[in-house]
């Protein structure tokens, strides 16, 4: 996020019309949901707290046009008064958070870690920060997620539109207002279809490009022309800004990390921006008194600065240590210091004096500072890897950190991730191939179903293992994930399994308590129709990446206890779904009992992790783990078995 509609003041105030303080409240909104969604706090009241983002969009696009449109009602647009503008708006705070961002990277972070930092500030001051993270995700890409650029995605987006947008809107203007209304509207529509299609096959594509979120500007863009019917009426112009807030304000609670989005569940949070804005511009209402209250303000004026910060401050932090809930608080505390003080001293200093210059002098000015940062930025990785000396067996565990489990877990084929979020991309005929000659044991579950394949095809070859694996998704009668998982255990266990003889079922996920009482149901209903079935208990988790906490206890960061960086909460967990499955015909393996039998197994032979993320088994542990398994755990009577 970040972007005109993070401002400080609203463009307007430089462009001769009317102040809105309940913009800057609403600022204040959409950038403390998003805070409180990255750090964690508050999660009942803001699953859904990304979509402050898309409030921002809409925020953005209502000034940049009304400031475009402003000025060129009255003859005076100018492309490079308006570009100028936006430098002097965006890129001092951002040439700060640069720099932080290469002095922490030095400080704590490893080479491979710091040559991403170097790409993401290249991409970001081209504008294509959004472009370079999409190219990086994927599912299991724990790297992208501790980049402490991240945030910058939205700011290419943004920058993106208005490369294009202030001549198009100037194009549009020697037409008359219902042409310029209609082409609007038309652009809106397009790019919103495109999302909403986009979003089934391609959810990061949909996510952090251009096509689909122009929409969202092109939302406030509406708002700015005056295309929507106006409200003449008070009592009618409280009820629209009271109701696009209360849109805004579900979709922080109804929405969640595993939701679809955007799409059309952008729709309601964009909505509702666009009608508290719409309703702003007929009279003070009692939602803008509420929003324009001095805190909220504040917090408006500081946004951008605290949109910069605020994601940086937490991965760095997050590196030292797994930040607890009291720890988060004093982050959040500490990154509105930070913004306070950027905003006073860095944003405002060169929008207003001493330092806005003239505008040679500035755009020279940022032009040598960005030569700087990039300067420094591409011997970052170097400088990392020469300074501080990092063991050769640290460096090979840190390999790991961006595996690629891809083809392992057959992913897009037999398991489906954000890339692939519909049934149709679940290939029946590879993944529930039956085969005649030998037993077929499927396996269902999420991506710690999907992790154990590779090992017991190796270990175990005269068996046929299936797969029907999606992302999040726990195995339940009842619909408890989102639309990929819902139609694939649908159709597993309601279609498939009903009419297949199956030698066996081997059930895996990332189980909680709450779980118990529908893998009880599960497993009545399965055992109506197969005999063997398999629940494989919760997987060994640790607070963070396994590679990079094995090279820490081994490297100038750390000497840490790898074993104090386990989550110990999955082991209370596996003992209450091994008591609470023991009276049905289960076969129960604890992983835990497996891996962590006297002291936990995390490094293998050649100094290959067990695991490359918090969780999921390389190749070579999957292998190992299927060693471990009874040898006697897919035939025999379905009796509960615990462990080894």
């Amino acid at each position: 996020m970040t972007q005109a509609g993070l401002n400080g003041r609203h463009e307007i105030v430089s462009n001769n019309f009317h102040y809105r303080s309940d913009i800057d409240g609403l600022r204040a909104v959409a950038v403390l949901s998003v805070v409180a969604f990255h750090y964690g706090l508050a999660q009942a009241v803001f699953s859904g707290g990304y979509v402050g983002v898309d409030v921002f969009f809409v925020i953005s696009g209502y000034l940049i046009t009304k400031t475009i449109r402003t000025e060129i009602e009255a003859d005076r647009f100018s492309f490079t008064t308006f570009y100028l503008r936006r430098f002097r708006r965006l890129t001092p705070a951002l040439i700060a958070t640069y720099i932080g961002c290469i002095l922490f990277s030095f400080l704590l972070m490893y080479p491979h870690e710091a040559d991403l930092v170097r790409k993401s500030i290249i991409s970001s001051i081209l504008f294509s920060s959004n472009i370079f993270f999409n190219r990086q995700a994927g599912y299991f890409n724990q790297a992208l997620q501790d980049n402490p650029l991240l945030h910058t995605w939205s700011l290419s987006v943004e920058e993106q539109f208005y490369l294009l947008f202030p001549a198009f809107l100037l194009l549009l203007y020697r037409f008359h207002f219902q042409m310029r209304a209609t082409v609007i509207l038309l652009l809106m529509a397009l790019s919103l279809s495109f999302s909403i299609a986009i979003v089934h096959t391609d959810q990061n594509s949909a996510f952090y490009l251009l096509p689909s979120r122009a929409w969202e500007l092109c939302v406030g863009s509406v708002v700015a022309l005056e295309i929507l019917p106006a409200l003449r009426n008070r009592k009618i112009a409280e009820l629209v800004g009271l109701g696009g807030f209360c849109l805004i304000c579900c979709s922080f609670v109804l929405l969640t990390k595993n939701s679809t989005f955007p799409g059309a569940a952008a729709v309601p949070s964009c909505l509702g921006a666009a009608a508290v804005i719409h309703s702003g511009g007929v009279c003070k209402t009692y939602l803008g008194q509420i929003l324009s209250i001095k805190l909220a303000r504040f917090i408006g004026l500081i946004s951008y600065s605290l949109y910069l910060v605020h994601w940086p401050v937490f991965v760095f932090f997050s590196i030292y240590r797994i930040p607890s809930r009291w720890d988060r608080c004093a982050l959040v505390v500490l990154s509105i210091g930070l913004a306070s003080f950027m905003w006073r001293y860095i944003e405002c200093y060169f929008r207003y004096g001493p330092f806005k210059y003239s505008a040679r002098s500035s755009l020279v000015g940022y032009g040598f500072s960005l030569a700087i940062v990039v300067s420094v930025a591409i011997i970052l990785p170097g400088a990392v890897s020469d300074y501080w000396k990092i063991p050769r067996n640290a460096e090979k565990l840190l390999t790991f950190s961006h595996y690629d489990a891809s083809a392992m877990m057959k992913e897009g084929s037999c398991f489906l991730t954000s890339s692939g979020s519909d049934l149709a991309s679940y290939d029946r005929r590879m993944c529930l191939n039956v085969l005649d000659n030998k037993k077929n044991i499927l396996i269902i579950g999420d991506s710690l179903a999907a992790h154990l394949k590779y090992g017991l095809d190796q270990v175990f070859p005269s068996y046929n293992f299936m797969l029907a694996a999606a992302g999040s998704c726990v195995p339940s009668l009842r619909e408890l994930g989102d639309e990929k998982c819902n139609s694939l255990m649908n159709f597993i266990f309601k279609e498939y399994i009903p009419r297949m003889k199956l030698d066996g079922v081997l059930l895996s996920a990332r189980w909680n308590s709450s779980d118990i009482k529908n893998l009880r149901e599960l497993a009545e209903y399965l055992s109506r129709y197969i005999k063997l079935i398999i629940v494989i208990g919760p997987t060994v988790e640790y607070d963070g990446p396994l590679p990079r906490l094995l090279a820490n206890s081994i490297s100038r960061i750390g000497g840490i206890d790898v074993d104090a960086h386990r989550v110990v909460q999955k082991e209370q967990v596996d003992l209450e779904l091994k008591s609470g499955l023991s009276d049905l015909p289960v076969k129960y393996v604890s992983v835990h009992d497996i891996i962590c039998n006297r002291i936990c197994t995390t490094v293998l032979a050649n100094d290959i992790p067990l695991q490359f993320d918090y969780g999921h088994f390389t190749k070579e542990g999957s292998v190992y783990f299927a060693t471990q398994l009874p040898k006697n755990l897919f035939g025999g009577a379905a009796v509960n078995q615990e462990g080894n």
